[in-house]
């Protein structure tokens, strides 16, 4: 915006007329018409001084600024190329004509009466008037132009004063949206390998080690993201917010990460963590949405309230909510059963491995929820419910349907899943764990050619600052 108005002020400017050079007094005496030398009423000066060298220009623009005048006019205007980049293009031609009426208004001044003239010396052969006009001294004359000139005009001073205090500010957020716009120019994909997992461990302390779970591939990944649910049940845990048990299971896991590598734990107690990865942003939501088979809706409902109410507040700049960053991994125990309520005949088709014909009742397939995730395919059995410290379906008197409870979604460009998978072998819990390993192209920025890219939009936004200065031509009357 504040280019817009430097823009009309400088094509006000160029439409006020010039300052014509002051006509000389006629002498008290009666006598004929004297004319003025044509080389003294043609002179002209860009600033207040001595009269005794000529002006070498009128102009105060260089003169690789005068020629990128006549270039504008034909070439793309770069404000209205930034007007369009933010949307309000329509509306950028009815402002500059709005501010162009403005400032002519707030630039019309009263009139000055010019400072009196000496008469100009008499002919020889007249007779020298009795009481003459005194001669102006130089340095008074002097003193009245650089008063009038020097005086800055209303317009150009709030300008002025409007730009530069919000200029810096403005300067950097159109630099950052100019690197974002042309972002492609200096990255790169680069293939990073993301561990995902989620577990429900129904308040047990962990008993063996989580390597079967964490070190399940040969090659270590680049980042684990696990999800636990249900680290502590006891009343204690739910209304002090702590629990011993939780260090025990950040304890075991760390034990358990890949001995191939080493990693820094970022533990940030909460149901989603956000970051950026070189420069692409991240969204992990681990989750325990509503259990009872009956509750499927209000389990959709859950998905619903999470996505409206979380929302991340950062440092100058506006909240962020989950499907705002470019990857997002939904993990956790989302509670989604079947729609067959006999047990007996879920584990005759979980015998029979007709996983297929379970995966067609199963209440996510009703796509009220997580309509814009994706998930692989499954191909283990049923993570819930089992018998604490064994691989036995439930034989409790609820008797509950086996359903695959734990999940791991993701949505997002340059997202590839390699294994999706339920580890039996760990049998602490009711619930078995589940594991995603996923590739993610990650944008990650070449040094050169980013400084490269920077360069060109600050030389670029100079240049398109100094077209639109104002210019100002000053005249004076030599004496």
């Amino acid at each position: 915006m504040f280019l817009a108005q430097v823009q009309s002020a400088q094509q006000v400017e160029s439409k006020l007329p010039k300052p014509k050079a002051m006509e000389p007094l006629a002498p008290t005496a009666v006598r004929g018409h004297v004319p003025i030398p044509p080389q003294r009423a043609n002179k002209t000066a860009t600033s207040v001084g001595s009269g005794v060298n000529p002006p070498k220009s009128t102009n105060a623009l260089p003169p690789n600024l005068n020629n990128s005048r006549s270039t504008n006019q034909t070439n793309t205007d770069p404000v209205q190329s930034l007007a369009s980049d933010f949307g309000f293009e329509d509306n950028f031609s009815h402002t500059l004509k709005v501010e162009e009426k403005k400032n002519h208004q707030n630039r019309i001044v009263a009139v000055r009466e010019p400072p009196p003239v000496p008469p100009l010396p008499p002919r020889k052969a007249s007779s020298t008037p009795s009481n003459p006009l005194p001669p102006l001294p130089k340095d008074r004359a002097v003193s009245v132009q650089s008063k009038d000139n020097s005086k800055p005009d209303p317009t150009n001073s709030s300008v002025r004063q409007a730009t530069f205090s919000s200029q810096a500010g403005q300067r950097e957020y159109l630099i950052k949206h100019r690197l974002g716009k042309r972002e492609k120019e200096y990255v790169d994909i680069q293939s990073f390998r993301f561990f995902t997992g989620t577990w429900n461990v129904n308040g047990q302390a962990p008993d063996s080690s989580l390597e079967p779970w964490l070190c399940c591939d040969a090659e270590p990944p680049d980042i684990y993201a696990l999800g636990f649910q249900e680290l502590d049940l006891s009343t204690e845990a739910f209304f002090y917010m702590d629990s011993s048990k939780e260090q025990l299971w950040v304890e075991a896991m760390e034990r358990s990460l890949h001995p191939k590598a080493k990693y820094k734990k970022g533990n940030k107690g909460g149901v989603a963590v956000r970051f950026v990865f070189h420069n692409t942003s991240f969204c992990i939501v681990n989750s325990h949405l509503a259990a009872h088979v009956e509750d499927f809706e209000r389990r959709n409902q859950d998905y619903k309230d999470i996505c409206a109410r979380m929302t991340f507040h950062l440092l100058d700049h506006p909240p962020l909510s989950i499907v705002k960053h470019e990857v997002v991994i939904w993990l956790g125990d989302l509670n989604y059963r079947l729609f067959m309520y006999n047990s007996s005949e879920v584990k005759q088709l979980i015998s029979q491995n007709e996983l297929k014909k379970l995966q067609e009742v199963d209440q996510r397939q009703t796509k009220r929820a997580f309509t814009d995730f994706m998930e692989g395919e499954i191909n283990f059995l049923p993570t819930y419910k089992y018998d604490p410290k064994t691989d036995r379906w439930d034989s409790s008197g609820k008797c509950r349907v086996p359903a695959w409870c734990d999940r791991i979604l993701w949505r997002g460009k340059d997202v590839k899943q390699l294994k999706y998978r339920s580890h039996m072998e760990l049998q602490t819990s009711d619930h078995k764990p589940v594991s995603a390993l996923f590739v993610v192209g990650v944008k990650v920025a070449n040094e050169q050619r980013h400084k490269k890219v920077f360069e060109e939009i600050v030389r670029a936004m100079d240049r398109m600052e100094n077209d639109f200065l104002p210019s100002v031509t000053l005249n004076r009357r030599e004496v």
